[in-house]
């Protein structure tokens, strides 16, 4: 009872003090805060919203500090900043201003590594929330999964799920008219008024003209209304690439910015500096492209000569698209998993190396890297070898020196 809370309205004197004797509940006024989210009487606004915001500005400060990948900055963004979004997500649809600070804090955070904007985004916020397979990071649209959670609700209203809430619904609003063609009377709260906007949306993924099934599907799921609506985009040739099982985390990002043409080499950088040296800072003879610096560079080739004495890789010619064409056509599921994995690494190493002589003025000699790439590369085969024995026939090769 003293944690319980009574919001009276539109009641004279006597009726309030009757109920407030009878009931014996402290009274108080909206918006009041229940199970962590805020209960208003209207809409739902920013400021009360800010609780939210605190808590995820709070985490990517910390996170600032500490010196993340990309890729640990995804992870963290996809498991911590959305399960708690996810939260207020499932119970309100949030007002546009809230997801936009939101989807800007993520968005410098994973470029800056602030909430503040510090680096213009290699790559579009759009491209980047698509999946892995269709070329994107994998990072959710706050937007999208917002309404595909509020659809969930939507869709518990529809099969008449036995639940308090719904039977409510059912005996306050609907009073055995159809969901399918309701429409909210004008004097209705706004929390109603949204979820029906998000029926009338999402009915249009029914398959029968009733809430029977959902893509064909025999009930609706939150992935499904997500992927549904982010669009059927088409998925990447070369998406495989960055994200095989054998390529090391850290170096899927990198070769993911690759793929997308998007790697701050110096011809890409003398659009907005037009007086930036444009030798290459390994082998200081040509203009630095993605293509020169990873793949035509003395450097470079010193590199994949070494590691194709080692395993047996495709000779990188040609122009970054021609290169992806003929890793994409490799068969044999191990032996291409691995290339994969050394591809990748190969192209973090030169990249590494770049970096340490453009801004540390520290030389890595070919044969470090080589070695570096290596081992890492052994250790990473024998640990999923060890969980799944897929690539016990290529170990005999991992291990030669």
């Amino acid at each position: 009872m003293s944690k319980s809370q009574m919001v009276l309205g539109g009641c004279n004197t006597n009726l309030h003090d009757q109920c407030t004797t009878t009931a014996g509940f402290k009274e108080s006024s909206f918006p009041l805060k229940y199970l962590g989210v805020p209960i208003t009487a209207s809409r739902l606004t920013k400021n009360e919203c800010s609780e939210l915001l605190a808590k995820i500005q709070a985490k990517v400060r910390i996170w600032g500090t500490r010196n993340l990948s990309l890729a640990g900055k995804v992870r963290l963004i996809n498991s911590v900043l959305f399960g708690m979004y996810a939260y207020w997500a499932s119970i309100f649809l949030l007002p546009s201003e809230v997801i936009d600070k939101l989807t800007k804090m993520c968005r410098n955070y994973l470029w800056g590594g602030s909430e503040e904007y510090k680096h213009s985004p290699l790559v579009s916020w759009t491209t980047t929330c698509l999946s892995k397979n269709q070329g994107g990071l994998g990072v959710k649209d706050f937007s999208c999964w917002n309404k595909a959670l509020i659809a969930k609700l939507a869709w518990a209203v529809a099969s008449k799920k036995d639940v308090l809430w719904v039977k409510w619904i059912h005996g306050k609003y609907l009073k055995q008219k159809t969901w399918w063609n309701y429409q909210p009377p004008s004097d209705s709260g706004w929390h109603w008024k949204n979820m029906c906007l998000i029926k009338d949306l999402f009915k249009q993924g029914c398959s029968d003209m009733e809430w029977g099934k959902w893509l064909n599907l025999p009930k609706y799921k939150i992935s499904s209304g997500y992927k549904w609506l982010m669009g059927g985009q088409r998925k990447s040739p070369w998406a495989k690439i960055p994200w095989a099982r054998t390529v090391i985390p850290r170096h899927g990002p990198t070769v993911w910015i690759l793929m997308q043409h998007r790697l701050s080499t110096k011809t890409k950088l003398s659009k907005f500096l037009p007086t930036i040296d444009l030798g290459c800072p390994l082998c200081n003879r040509e203009e630095e492209d993605a293509e020169h610096l990873l793949f035509r560079c003395d450097y470079a080739k010193e590199v994949w000569t070494e590691l194709g004495k080692w395993w047996q890789l495709p000779v990188f010619t040609g122009d970054l698209d021609q290169i992806t064409d003929v890793l994409c056509k490799l068969r044999g599921k191990s032996r291409t998993a691995i290339t994969y994995a050394i591809f990748a690494a190969g192209v973090y190493y030169i990249w590494r190396a770049r970096n340490a002589i453009a801004f540390q003025h520290l030389t890595w000699p070919s044969s470090k890297v080589v070695w570096e790439i290596k081992e890492q590369i052994r250790m990473r085969i024998l640990y999923l070898n060890s969980i799944s024995g897929k690539y016990t026939k290529q170990i005999n090769r991992i291990l030669l020196f």
